[in-house]
């Protein structure tokens, strides 16, 4: 973000604290700080944002005249975004040979688990993704994974197989098929 200031005012110092509504950015004349404007913002998590306890820092670049500062602002994301509701979306890349990513979001805390069935009914692999908190799961880093092998170790045969989550009393099923 870019703060300006009154070139005219002679500043030789600013500092950015947090104030009611927003930021307010305080620029300093000789060694009396004075608040000169305040500045809201509302920032947004991305959609599958995690709640964060270690600080991150926002940075301001605020300019007057020919002088410019860059103001960093220590802050902790505390709020998650959770989902309106559950969903399983559709693996990718699909078809797939030999690995693929399952992403899914989810409205409340769950044990999660992810089946993979043949196309007689055959449960090839069964994916325990243990305890999940409510939120989206739909990156590669944090998507239930497949790595095309069944639960014996071997990797299984081109075709169509579905592929079932179960989340507390949600469950989705979808369809994928492995190449060779």
């Amino acid at each position: 973000m870019r703060v300006l200031l009154d070139p005219d005012s002679p500043t030789d110092g600013v500092a950015v604290v947090a104030a009611s509504g927003g930021v307010a950015v305080a620029a300093r004349t000789g060694s009396n700080p004075r608040p000169y404007t305040e500045v809201p913002i509302l920032i947004t998590a991305a959609r599958d944002a995690r709640v964060r306890r270690d600080p991150v820092s926002l940075r301001f670049v605020v300019e007057s005249g020919s002088h410019r500062w860059n103001v960093d602002v220590p802050t902790v994301i505390t709020e998650r975004v959770v989902p309106d509701m559950a969903s399983l979306y559709p693996n990718y890349p699909n078809p797939f040979n030999p690995e693929t990513w399952i992403p899914f979001q989810l409205t409340h805390d769950a044990e999660v688990a992810v089946d993979i069935y043949n196309m007689r009914g055959d449960v090839v692999r069964r994916l325990d993704l243990g305890y999940r908190a409510a939120g989206f799961y739909t990156s590669s880093r944090d998507a239930a994974y497949w790595d095309g092998l069944n639960d014996s170790g071997e990797r299984v045969a081109s075709g169509v197989y579905v592929y079932r989550l179960r989340a507390g009393g949600f469950s989705a099923s979808k369809r994928m098929v492995v190449g060779k």
